[in-house]
Parts: C-alpha cells; structure tokens; sequence
C-alpha cells in the first residue's frame, strides 16, 4: 500500500495527482461524453468550488486525459436500472461511552466497482488538511479525517421515489467539501442543508439518496440522510449507529422509491443484520475490534468484506478513525481488509 501526500495550490495538487493515477484510468478514458452534462456540471463547480475545476484542469493535462472526459466521469447519470449492482458501504460510529478507549470512532468498509484507490493526506491553501481515500477519476471523497478533528464517511443512499436531480454534486462530492470547510458535525450538517437549499446537490448513482456518518473529537455524531430535496438528521452522544445503504429515518421514508434491482436491497439489509450481529454484545468496542469486523466474511457475497468476484464490486478499503482529543488519527487499509495492513495516518 503507497500513501500519497498532496500538498500545494490547487493547480499543483491536480498535476501531481493525474501524474499519479494516469496508468489507472482505462474505465473513464473511453466514457461517452455528454457536452450539455459537462458544461452544466462546470457551472456548478465554478458557484461552489472553483478550486476544484483548477484542479481538474490541471489533473486531466498531467493525466494525458481530456477535461470534458474527466468532468464527464464525475456528473454521470447512474447506471441504468438493469445494471445496479448490490455494492455499497458498511458504515459504524462507535460513542465515547461505548468505545473501549474512550473516544469516538467512526469507520467504513468502502465496496464499489474495481477502481484504482488512492489514499494519503491532501492540503490546499484555504482548506483544511485532510486524510483521505478516493478512486482514480474522482474529483470527491470517500473517507475523510480533517485536522479539526472531524471525521466522515459517506454511504449510497435508499432508491428515491422524489427529491431526484440528475445533475450536482454526489455524495463524493459532497464529502469533500465538508472535508475541507467543518470542524464539527454541527458545521457538517449546516454545509450539507446549504448544498441541498440552493440546489446543488444531485444523486448517488441512478435515483439513489446520500447517507452520512460524522463523529468529532467534541464527542458528536452525527447521522444524516438525503436526497437531492428532502433531508433528515440526528445526533448522536451515546450508543452505536451503523448504516448500509437503506434509509432508516422516519422522515425519509417518505421519499423511499421502488428498488430497480432488488439484489442490491437484499446486499444493504444482510449487510446491516450482521452489522448488528457482530456488534451486539459488545459493551466496549476498540478499534481492534473494527479492525476484525472489516474483515468479517459471513454470507459471501453479501459480507462485510467481499473480496469476491461475484459482482462487479468489492471491498476496496476501510478506514478507521481514532478521535483522540489532542492527536486524531485515522488507520487506513487501502485495499481488501483481508489481505491488506491498516497503517496510522494523521492529518
């Protein structure tokens, strides 16, 4: 496992990380492009995060990649419904009361389709310092630790029946921007209603909600569901929360539409059944503990850890983040957690 440091203006952060990643791409090299999509995609990068369309720039150039495929990769309209496959997230925050050292932990077992990851720590000027984990190609997030101490993970959502935007920001996206903007899950939840509000926020994939998970080192977590229109949340001071891919707030129940493809809602609630199998009982748990889980392989396919190639995903990384008060850290495992060491990184 190789952890990258990206460290400099935006412009230079893109260059370093195409040259990185431009052997990886063949999945996004031959995308068909959609001009209309990539010039309304570029108009919302240009009102929200402008830094990231210099990025982008200089990423595609140094990744001997056109800009319009790039942006294409990252404002897809989602797999139609024949091809949804059952992959996703297992995502687990873990309160102070019941962590065995005391202290928030929050983890995710990222599963999706077999895309180059990268993981390290990315700096820009006028952002925070953050650890993260991604794909080749994608200009968002999907696991992150900041230097205030706020951690998060984002999971793909329930299929919607309303609140559906086939063009913004995903949940990668989205991520990132609270990853380099809060400090709290109060400020998390704030950006994430702001996004939704003004009407940049867009799908996970074909019709899917957002589903977010942050803990900090003020001993907050935070759950928070949504769609393009309609959110809910809840915070969190005790207990454990973990969260699949379906939406369990009442509120977003509302807006829960007939699943396409029902492999992947057999995948979620599997998924979270032994999710909750593995953690009940436990009245202290350590990231040890976490560790183990993420390589829990009951009910292969549909495991926590799926190193199979059953479907077009799999298990790709976790993350695991300690929120020690003074030094957060996070333990990443860039890879199948089977066959991969987890290394402490801090922001």
């Amino acid at each position: 496992m190789h952890l990258v440091k990206v460290q400099g203006s935006s412009e230079s952060a893109g260059e370093y990380t195409g040259f990185l990643v431009k052997d990886y791409l063949e999945q996004i090299r031959n995308i068909k492009v959609d001009r209309s999509r990539v010039q309304a995609f570029t108009e919302i990068l240009r009102s929200v995060a402008p830094a990231w369309l210099e990025e982008a720039v200089a990423y595609s150039r140094s990744a001997e990649i056109s800009l319009e495929t790039l942006l294409m990769a990252n404002c897809k309209d989602g797999l139609a419904p024949a091809q949804i496959s059952g992959g996703g997230c297992t995502s687990f925050i873990i309160s102070s009361s019941r962590s065995s050292q005391n202290i928030p932990l929050l983890m995710k077992i990222r599963d999706e389709r077999p895309l180059y990851q990268i993981a390290g720590t990315k700096e820009i000027p006028g952002t925070y310092r953050y650890v993260f984990g991604t794909n080749a190609g994608n200009l968002g997030i999907a696991h992150f630790l900041n230097e205030s101490g706020l951690a998060g993970a984002n999971n793909t959502g329930s299929f919607l029946s309303s609140g559906i935007r086939g063009l913004g920001l995903n949940d990668c996206h989205v991520l990132r921007f609270v990853a380099e903007r809060a400090s709290t899950c109060r400020e998390a939840l704030e950006i994430i209603k702001t996004l939704i509000k003004e009407g940049y926020c867009g799908n996970t994939g074909f019709r899917r909600g957002m589903i977010f998970l942050f803990a900090d080192i003020q001993g907050k977590g935070l759950i928070i569901e949504n769609s393009a229109e309609h959110y809910s949340y809840r915070f969190i001071k005790s207990g454990v929360i973990l969260r699949t891919n379906h939406f369990l707030l009442p509120t977003m129940q509302r807006v829960v539409g007939e699943n396409p493809n029902p492999v992947s809602s057999k995948s979620s609630k599997i998924r979270y059944n032994r999710a909750k199998e593995v953690i009940r009982g436990k009245k202290r748990i350590s990231s040890d503990d976490l560790f183990h889980i993420s390589r829990d392989t009951k009910n292969l396919p549909f495991a926590l850890c799926n190193g199979t190639d059953t479907f077009p995903w799999k298990t790709l990384s976790c993350f695991v983040h300690e929120l020690h008060p003074k030094e957060p850290c996070t333990w990443v495992c860039n890879g199948l957690p089977l066959t991969t060491e987890y290394v402490s990184v801090s922001p």
